[in-house]
């Protein structure tokens, strides 16, 4: 209340036939911002701010009854718009969309004001008819103009009052000078022209004010219009200027306003769009780093589980076969002959063991497989001897049809012979498991259809794969078998991408499994 009567006795200026009526109404626009932050008590302190203002300025001229329906006017009308855009509005004014909705329902409301207080103040017998058009556009156009300087300004104080530090006060003074000096020459030379039209060189003061804005944002712009007003309602006091060019005047400023505060908060908004991605990209960068971390904790993890699962076989074997030669050196008659082809097939388990743990050492420390020239007969017969000791202990065969004249393949020996050695294990588990007797494995290797290929295919007159796995049979930890592992399909499947080429599986029913893979003769392993 106290504020509103200071500011009505400071800023009264050109009352239109001694009414509440004028062309700058600052006042209007510190209470719109504080029911906008504060609710509407404040809509009462209105009220009472306006009728006490009425007494003590003008000394009650319009009477006590037209006194207060103005005020009721003033504050009905405005409470409800500031509730409307309170509802309606961030009071931070962040973004472009929250000063335009403040400005508009501002407009809204001091266009409400401005005909139902022309039309009270003709009923009561204060205005002519005549009078309506201009008092309804000085009306608007004080109450307008006041709204969309002070405002935003007031709601901005509010949030960033507790930032303006002596230092960051220190720091924005000299800016500030830059844009007050360009300022204030504009309106020097539009008050030195006034016999000229000055108005016409109101556009002078558009550069200032809209570097303002694109310098320092809606914070820039709001400041810069402050500055602007303050200097154009006194020096259009100081050299008397009438009512008609104050209005002018103030329509002008009106443009301004809008437009310095449209560019404002575009400039803020970007701003903090910008700021906004720089903190997601750290976040980003952040959980980037977490999940490298969690990735070599699972590649670990993983080459552990793999390791395990391609040695775990070979040592097995080697064990059995050791510990036969053992049963038989200390059997009354020793078969030597059996035991020495034992302990040799236990050396070449364990060999192969060595083998695998070596190429998992050699990929770790190069970072990529050993490549060379592969002859694909030669690696189908190493894979079958170093099974020959699981076979041995099963009723399983496996046969081969391997085409004739094939030609060497470019690649990394250790991995294919693993991926050969996994498919054919596989295949013998699944028929042991299904208790088959008459259980066989077949290896064919031969010319793709466009001869630009190797294929192999292995195939088994298993119980075939398990429908609800098909789908996800080469992803990791997907197993039909209750203690394996997952990986060894998965490892497949990675070691022919590896040498360009696919894996696939051919077939799988009641009575069998084929799987198949293609791969380049001459392809660059990655």
């Amino acid at each position: 209340m106290l504020i509103w009567v200071l500011q009505d006795w400071a800023t009264f200026i050109h009352s239109y036939k001694d009414s509440l009526i004028t062309p700058w109404n600052p006042g209007i626009g510190i209470l719109f911002a504080v029911i906008v932050r504060d609710g509407t008590l404040y809509g009462l302190g209105l009220f009472v701010g306006v009728v006490c203002a009425e007494f003590v300025t003008r000394s009650g001229a319009l009477g006590s009854l037209v006194t207060l329906m103005s005020a009721a006017i003033i504050a009905i009308a405005y409470t409800g718009a500031a509730v409307i855009a309170r509802r309606t509005i961030n009071v931070e004014l962040r973004r472009l969309r929250d000063s335009v909705v403040l400005i508009l329902t501002g407009m809204s409301s001091a266009f409400v004001v401005a005909i139902l207080l022309s039309l009270l103040l003709i009923a009561a017998g204060r205005f002519d008819l005549d009078d309506l058009f201009p008092s309804i556009v000085r009306s608007f156009v004080g109450d307008a103009i006041g709204i969309a300087v002070v405002s935003p300004l007031i709601l901005r104080f509010w949030y960033l009052r507790r930032q303006l530090t002596p230092e960051r006060i220190r720091s924005a003074v000299l800016e500030a000078a830059v844009y007050v000096a360009p300022i204030t020459a504009g309106l020097w030379a539009i008050i030195d022209t006034r016999s000229q039209h000055g108005s016409n060189f109101f556009y002078l003061l558009f550069l200032p004010v809209i570097i303002a804005a694109v310098r320092q944002g809606f914070d820039g712009a709001c400041f810069s219009l402050l500055v602007t007003q303050i200097g154009l309602v006194l020096l259009l006091q100081r050299y008397s200027f009438g009512v008609e060019a104050f209005t002018e005047f103030q329509t002008l400023m009106f443009v301004l306003t809008a437009t310095a505060l449209s560019v404002g908060a575009i400039v803020s908004e970007r701003e903090q769009v910008r700021r906004a991605f720089l903190d997601a990209e750290e976040r980003l960068k952040k959980r980037e780093g977490q999940a490298i971390r969690a990735g070599r904790f699972s590649l670990v993890n993983g080459m552990a589980s793999a390791l395990a699962h391609e040695i775990n076989q070979p040592i097995t074997a080697a064990r059995a076969l050791a510990r036969s030669a053992q049963h038989i050196l200390n059997a009354a008659a020793p078969d030597l002959s059996r035991a020495e082809t034992n302990i040799a097939t236990s050396i070449v388990q364990i060999d192969a063991a060595a083998r695998t743990i070596r190429r998992m050492r050699e990929f770790l420390r190069r970072g990529r497989p050993s490549i060379g020239e592969v002859d694909i007969c030669h690696l189908v017969d190493d894979v079958l001897m170093l099974l020959q000791p699981e076979l041995a202990m099963t009723s399983v065969r496996v046969e081969t049809l391997i085409e004739a004249n094939l030609p060497t393949l470019h690649g990394d020996r250790g991995q294919l012979e693993q991926l050969i050695l996994n498919l054919v294990r596989n295949s013998i588990e699944a028929i042991i498991g299904a208790g088959r007797q008459d259980g066989c494995v077949t290896v064919t290797v031969r010319h793709s259809k466009n001869r630009s290929n190797l294929e192999i295919s292995v195939q088994d007159n298993g119980p075939g794969v398990a429908a609800e796995i098909v789908d996800r049979i080469f992803e990791p930890l997907t197993s039909s078998k209750e203690e394996g592992l997952g990986l060894g399909l998965s490892i497949c499947a990675s070691i022919v991408e590896a040498h360009d080429g696919r894996l696939w599986l051919e077939r799988s029913a009641f009575d069998g499994t084929e799987f198949r893979l293609s791969v380049p003769f001459r392809s660059k392993v990655s």
